[in-house]
């Protein structure tokens, strides 16, 4: 791994002030879903710490309703595996280009993690949807006309470039993870459905 860039070193740099190991993992929540942290997270696991969007350089602070904007650091107890919790996330209609939205998950990406989780609170067009019901987004389309890829290829701090310059997408929904995911909110008695957002 090379040289991070500066807000990816100051997330780097406050995990290894909580004495734990770079995250693995990163669970966005978006909107409602902060909630779910009051009822605490999995036995297992245990919050090390919080950093604020607006103590990461490069991030915006979140301005939209019921996204605090920050970090909260998790750790497994027994495998001292780390991930991530994004609470609330950034938006195009908050007047940010696409590449500062996607930001938050890059500066983790830049520190290795590769397994992300996102949550979204969003309305249906399908009448066998009714609300409370979950959604596993099995592909999407894009219908803002601005994507984070538009223009020069993203690079690193060591001025490698990010990746290739056409993503291949095909497995951007993991198979694997979304019939897990499944399986699991059935267990919790969810109704679960699969679509295209």
């Amino acid at each position: 791994m090379g040289p991070l860039s500066a807000g990816a070193k100051t997330i780097s740099d406050y995990v290894q002030s909580l004495g734990i190991a770079r995250p693995s993992f990163h669970l966005v929540l978006g909107s409602g879903f902060k909630e779910s942290l009051n009822g605490g997270i999995p036995a297992s696991f245990s919050i090390k710490g919080e950093l604020a969007f607006k103590s990461v350089e490069g991030l915006h602070p979140s301005t939209a309703p019921g996204h605090d904007g920050k970090y909260v650091f998790i750790e497994q107890g027994s495998s001292k595996r780390v991930g991530v919790i994004q609470v609330g996330r950034l938006h195009g209609y908050e007047g940010l280009e696409p590449r500062d939205v996607v930001r938050t998950v890059m500066l983790t990406r830049e520190l290795g993690v590769t397994d992300y989780f996102i949550t979204n609170a969003a309305g249906g067009m399908d009448p066998a949807h009714k609300t409370g019901d979950v959604m596993i987004i099995t592909d999407q389309i894009n219908l803002t006309g601005r994507n984070p890829l538009w223009g020069p290829n993203p690079k690193k701090h060591d001025g490698t470039e990010w990746g290739p310059r056409f993503q291949d997408v095909t497995r951007l929904f993991d198979r694997e993870w979304n019939g897990g995911i499944e399986t699991a909110l059935k267990h919790e008695g969810l109704r679960v459905h699969r679509g295209v957002y």
